[in-house]
């Protein structure tokens, strides 16, 4: 990436418990990186380093998520920023445009809610019926059970809607329950 008259080269890592940055500047120009990465709201940072040396950080929380907000210097040798965390989780999906003149077949996430101990998760989807969708499930491991849904054994949530009329799109709460601190 060109800014100003450095250049700069971006890795970005994710473990389950890590986020890691590396940012490398050639060129003469003074600059610093502000890097705010989003976590789960469950998700607890527990610090933020740069080249194995704390650097102060602040955290911005909303209904949905919390961001990591972090603003660092780049020196002409790698710098490396590490994010250590606990409990991240994340769902995701892959949506597909339909063909064109055709009505959508995909899923729709209409809410999210955590519970105030965020040991569970609750999400409203629509879809179409009897049709089931299937979710990515970051760090799937920390889930007890849930409701509405099925996780496979490889980490994949399974939605299914039940039998309806044909091409309608039917709601379906689905709740997620993770284990406690």
């Amino acid at each position: 990436m060109r800014i100003g008259e450095n250049e700069v080269d971006f890795q970005y890592r994710k473990t389950v418990d890590t986020v890691t940055l590396e940012a490398k500047r050639t060129g003469s120009g003074a600059c610093s990186v502000d890097f705010e990465p989003a976590f789960s709201l469950r998700t607890e940072i527990e610090g933020v380093e740069l080249n194995g040396k704390r650097l102060p950080f602040k955290l911005q929380e909303n209904d949905n998520d919390k961001h990591v907000l972090v603003r660092f210097p780049l020196s002409e040798s790698v710098n490396t920023v590490t994010i250590r965390l606990r409990k991240d989780f994340g769902l995701a999906f892959s949506s597909e445009l339909p063909p064109l003149g055709s009505t959508s077949r995909g899923l729709r996430i209409l809410s999210e809610n955590w519970n105030n101990a965020r040991t569970e998760l609750q999400t409203v989807v629509s879809g179409r019926t009897s049709s089931t969708y299937r979710l990515s499930v970051w760090n799937p491991g920390q889930i007890v059970s849930t409701d509405g849904g099925t996780l496979t054994t490889s980490g994949i949530l399974e939605v299914h809607l039940p039998d309806g009329p044909p091409e309608t799109y039917i709601e379906q709460k689905v709740t997620i329950h993770f284990t406690h601190p």
